[in-house]
């Protein structure tokens, strides 16, 4: 039934664009704050192609013989992907209403990655120990990494320039796996690789951008609002001081 729906794949074009609103509206401007746009950018080009690097080896082992003799073996490079997930979701596990929403796109983007590979070991025709195996060890590796994530974040974001770096690194996993990601897919030819900007992604995007950009308005306006009435009765507790002792 996945296979032959259309639900799946517009489901993870709606989860990858919300993902790339997070990190186009928040999570980018912080790394820009904090490095500069030219640090900034050459950080990031250098981790995304570092990341898609990965992602070529891993479509060229898939098309390879090596796969069709031990299927299992393509999911093992899996692994380590789910667990970077992981670990770069961790900093964001708070009720900030921003990170909730981010939370919800990579849990829907989970499913979907998941759904993905179950699809993908029934059709490898796999021996139902290791298919359950397999499945078991996707289905646990990111929430693993996850709360492994959150506990060494208390120690390893102590210092401010940790922080910085986390950050930058998350923003390239976050990106890669909004433009870039084919982990979950395991194409067979280069006409049916993923295209990321369909309707779905693009809808999604400018959608929850635009709620991004509203919110930190109103909460700029807010914060301005509140200044500036403290600035006032600031003034006129001052005006009525002197007015009554000359």
């Amino acid at each position: 039934y996945l296979t032959h729906s259309n639900w799946l794949k517009w489901a993870d074009q709606l989860m990858r664009g919300g993902i790339f609103a997070f990190v186009a509206g928040i999570l980018l401007p912080e790394c820009i704050e904090h490095f500069g746009w030219i640090n900034s950018a050459l950080a990031l080009i250098c981790m995304l192609a570092c990341l898609y690097g990965l992602d070529v080896v891993y479509r060229s082992i898939c098309r390879g013989s090596l796969a069709a003799q031990g299927p299992w073996y393509i999911y093992l490079l899996l692994l380590p992907h789910c667990c970077i997930e992981g670990f770069a979701i961790a900093p964001f596990l708070s009720q900030s209403p921003l990170n909730i929403s981010l939370l919800g796109f990579f849990i829907g983007h989970k499913v979907i990655e998941l759904s993905m590979i179950a699809v993908s070991t029934e059709a490898h025709a796999l021996n139902s120990k290791t298919k359950l195996r397999l499945q078991s060890a996707f289905a646990l590796s990111t929430p693993v990494c996850m709360l492994l994530g959150s506990y060494l974040q208390h120690s390893i974001l102590a210092s401010d320039l940790a922080h910085d770096v986390t950050l930058l690194v998350n923003t390239a996993v976050f990106a890669h796996l909004a433009l870039f990601c084919q982990f979950c897919t395991c194409k067979h030819s280069k006409s049916e690789q993923k295209n990321t900007f369909q309707p779905g992604f693009m809808v999604s995007f400018v959608t929850v951008l635009s709620l991004f950009i509203f919110v930190q308005e109103s909460s700029a306006h807010s914060i301005g609002c509140q200044h500036a009435h403290h600035h006032h009765h600031s003034e006129v507790h001052h005006h009525g001081e002197n007015h009554r002792h000359p």
